[in-house]
């Protein structure tokens, strides 16, 4: 995939153990409508499924594997380290890429030399189905400059009523990188928020309302069970580093939504080890919806209109 000289941008691959997933994605970013940027598959499978897909499918990419595997975190972080061009992208093994993606994304950070980072708007993929009605960002016009940490913070507290950028979906500025991992102390698995706050404060973040992606959802996505204990992680760290309090009204409604998803999903696998809890969790959804229907109706119509 690479042309002559060192390539501008590179595509890495993070692959575990889902191998028809990785097919789709890597055709995907082999159809790419430009040339000459660099893709690396970096393998952190158990089993060596995906190394013979490389071999028989794909010999033509780079391809690393990592033995032995890595925590996902700590294989973020390893990519980051050994990322070497201009411009980077760190793609999961499950997403799709529109064949404008690179040419989008890299003209945009040409075009904007002061942001550190730039992603488009993303349709979802409910495992095999794609829902076009419906964006990761929502109906966007125009591109949105995060400029700061709250900025961010603010962005994903609010993310159930108006949406954000795909994770996946980013090409970085590889400089402004520089010493940035995915901490398990400021939020576990929810650390791509703190993430790129960090970023954000070094320098902008850019939304931009192209559809650049497919992103993928389906039983096995981690995100999709919540973890309260690790998104209390992710929150001491947004009052730590932002002017947003506790006891904000910002606050109160995300507490509300994230408990509701909890409580969702306890009913959804019916655990009779936390059936109490759940008791406990819905009697507070119960209060709080109330008083968000008579305080807040307007929030409350956003919030439907999200769920449908």
């Amino acid at each position: 995939m690479t042309g002559m000289g060192e390539p501008t941008v590179q595509v890495i691959i993070l692959a575990r153990d889902r191998r028809d997933f990785l097919r789709e994605t890597l055709r995907s970013v082999c159809a790419q409508d430009v040339q000459g940027f660099d893709v690396l598959v970096s393998d952190n499978s158990e089993t060596n499924a995906v190394e013979q897909l490389i071999a028989t499918e794909f010999p033509q990419l780079r391809y690393t594997r990592r033995q032995p595997t890595l925590a996902a975190l700590d294989h973020f972080r390893t990519v980051i380290a050994e990322s070497s061009a201009d411009y980077v992208v760190f793609f999961h093994d499950d997403d799709v890429m529109l064949p404008g993606f690179i040419r989008i994304l890299s003209r945009a950070l040409d075009a904007n030399p002061g942001v550190s980072g730039v992603a488009g708007n993303a349709t979802i993929l409910q495992t095999l189905t794609q829902t076009a009605q419906y964006t990761t960002m929502g109906p966007v016009a125009q591109a949105r400059k995060l400029d700061g940490a709250e900025a961010i913070a603010r962005a994903y507290l609010t993310r159930q009523m108006f949406g954000v950028a795909a994770f996946p979906g980013y090409m970085y500025r590889r400089r402004t990188l520089e010493g940035l991992y995915l901490d398990p102390d400021q939020g576990g698995k929810y650390a791509d928020v703190s993430f790129l706050m960090k970023l954000a404060a070094r320098a902008p973040l850019l939304w931009l309302p192209d559809v650049t992606m497919h992103y993928r959802i389906h039983n096995s996505n981690d995100s999709r069970r919540e973890s309260i204990p690790q998104l209390l992680k992710l929150l001491q760290y947004i009052y730590q580093s932002t002017s947003i309090r506790r006891d904000s009204e910002l606050i109160a409604e995300y507490r509300f939504r994230y408990w509701l998803r909890w409580w969702r999903q306890r009913q959804i696998s019916a655990n009779r080890n936390t059936a109490w809890r759940s008791h406990i969790v819905a009697r507070y959804l119960l209060r709080r919806g109330l008083n968000f229907v008579f305080t807040r109706p307007s929030l409350c119509w956003r919030f439907l209109v999200r769920q449908r």
